[in-house]
């Protein structure tokens, strides 16, 4: 029996250290997990897919009542390979005191520069020409910095596998996209090397879905199949648009021998009139969103006229990415009277839709005179007939 007691007194001595170790362990978390100053959470993207763009979706939650100035740095790392493949940095973003930021690409104030570090051309080519990254396994990390001291505020990280998609890929419009329903809606993607025979399918997005789940579920808004070539422009003579709805869309393709490929599903929906005050009135006013013009492939006897000194252009460049493209200017004689070149600041003429502004007063052209610019794309020239107003 004295044995015993002895037994019970050295298992207290043994159990009461662990629990105290335990219970300091619990507190020191605790107390870190609620003085963190800035929390940030990554929105994982669904299974088996990673689009460039997906790198930039986070949610910021400053905890404290003051503001920052706070900025993040993302990276993608091939997990197979252990091989860094692309990282990037924004640059600052205002956090305001007990602010919550739900953040994509589009939000920031300016595109992330993006730094390449594998010698592998196959990630650099897909990400720009198709936006997304090519099969494999893959860990994204985001880091959010207080800009004004450097320090590291808060991390996270998620594993994602991209699966072979039989390299069917939406292009354009690019995902979550806002684009003008002033302008032309044109639909791309990427052209599969099989008997072609692809449907065009877009579905109106109830709130609270996904893209997923309402292009499986919903009633087809507009569908079309039968298309033979990887652009579509959505007729004018079809079902209109409804500017505060989202939709979803989603391209597949069925081969000779039946088989069928589908691509990924993405959403966009429509630009927001800009509302001013009238200065003098003071009432609100509604701005017009300038319209962009589509160049043809083929010379064409339609005029456009100009109200202002911006001729907005689109196009679909269905070749390799480029740093800038040439365009130049005829008059009615055809007579080249402008040779000049357009760039994009920070980014290239990607595989897709393409939009281009060219201020035309610096090359001093006549009102009412008839003029034809010709942009030359890679491999294919473009071309549309303009006069000034």
């Amino acid at each position: 029996m004295h044995h015993s007691s002895n037994s019970y007194l050295n298992l207290q001595f043994l159990i009461v250290p662990i629990i105290c170790i335990y219970l300091l362990f619990n507190v020191f978390s605790t107390t870190k997990c609620f003085s963190q100053e800035v929390l940030l959470r990554i929105i994982q993207p669904p299974p088996g897919q990673l689009n460039a763009a997906d790198i930039w979706r986070f949610t910021l939650i400053n905890t404290t009542n003051r503001n920052f100035n706070v900025y993040l740095k993302g990276r993608a790392t091939e997990i197979n390979k252990s091989e860094l493949i692309v990282s990037g940095q924004t640059i600052k973003i205002l956090l305001k005191a007990r602010e919550t930021k739900n953040m994509k690409v589009s939000d920031l104030p300016k595109l992330p520069d993006i730094t390449y570090h594998t010698q592998n051309s196959i990630y650099k080519t897909t990400l720009e020409t198709q936006g997304k990254f090519p099969p494999g396994e893959y860990e994204i990390c985001i880091s959010v910095f207080d800009a004004d001291t450097v320090r590291e505020l808060d991390s996270d990280c998620y594993e994602q596998g991209v699966q072979e998609t039989g390299l069917l890929s939406l292009i354009s419009p690019s995902d979550e996209e806002e684009i003008d329903l002033k302008a032309p809606i044109i639909f791309s993607w990427t052209p599969v090397n099989m008997t072609r025979d692809y449907k065009l399918k877009l579905v109106e997005m109830q709130k609270g879905q996904s893209p997923v789940d309402a292009v499986k579920n919903n009633k087809v808004f507009f569908e079309r199949s039968g298309l033979t070539t990887n652009i579509f422009r959505y007729p004018a003579t079809e079902k209109k648009f409804d500017s505060s709805k989202t939709y979803a869309w989603k391209v597949t393709v069925t081969g000779a021998s039946g088989a069928v490929v589908e691509s990924e599903v993405w959403s966009f929906k429509f630009k927001k009139s800009k509302v001013e005050k009238d200065p003098e009135k003071n009432i609100p006013v509604t701005t017009i969103l300038k319209p962009y013009y589509e160049l043809s492939e083929e010379p064409t006897n339609e005029i456009v006229t100009l109200t202002n000194d911006t001729l907005n252009l689109q196009f679909i460049n269905n070749y390799v990415s480029t740093e800038k493209v040439t365009f130049g200017i005829f008059d009615d004689s055809k007579m080249i009277i402008v040779k000049d070149s357009v760039s994009r600041l920070n980014n290239k003429f990607m595989n897709g839709l393409n939009r281009i502004s060219i201020l035309t007063k610096k090359f001093r052209l006549k009102p009412d005179y008839l003029y034809t610019i010709i942009v030359y794309c890679v491999k294919k020239n473009l071309y549309l007939n303009f006069k000034i107003k």
